[in-house]
């Protein structure tokens, strides 16, 4: 055998993975994209970390009050953490909007499986801004405050 061959194999298989490993790191490591404020994805970005941090009142004050959804829709919604959500799609009309994200589960691509959840933000325009609308994640079945 070519030992030689061997050799230029062996460094060029260990550069190619020395690169994907950087580079990997590099992607996670990247900081979060903050949105503009007062669009629909600064909104639900607003309400997603609300609701990873704890803080369900702020996350509250961020729906639509016609929705149904309370603190207490939330305080009973049961999730699971995701690693990272992305914004997958978004648009506007004049009064409402939709943000399609997707919760990535998971630790990454080189410890394991990944899943996403895709989830669909409905909102609607208010005097404050945006709100979301229905029943969102991870309040799925909120209760009718009206009698």
């Amino acid at each position: 055998m070519n030992t030689r061959a061997n050799k230029v194999l062996a460094i060029a298989v260990g550069a190619l993975l020395l690169l994907a490993v950087v580079a990997a790191l590099v992607s996670v490591r990247r900081p979060a994209v903050q949105f503009d404020a007062g669009t629909p994805e600064a909104t639900v970005q607003s309400y997603v970390q609300d609701i990873l941090d704890g803080d369900l009142q702020g996350a509250a004050s961020l729906l639509d009050p016609e929705g149904g959804c309370t603190v207490d829709d939330l305080e009973r919604g049961e999730f699971q953490e995701p690693a990272r959500v992305v914004v997958t799609n978004s648009s506007a009309q004049d009064e409402t909007a939709r943000v399609m994200v997707d919760l990535v589960y998971g630790e990454g691509p080189f410890a394991g499986q990944e899943y996403a959840s895709n989830e669909t933000f409905r909102l609607v325009r208010a005097d404050s801004g945006w709100l979301i609308a229905g029943q969102p994640w991870p309040a799925y079945f909120c209760e009718d405050p009206k009698p």
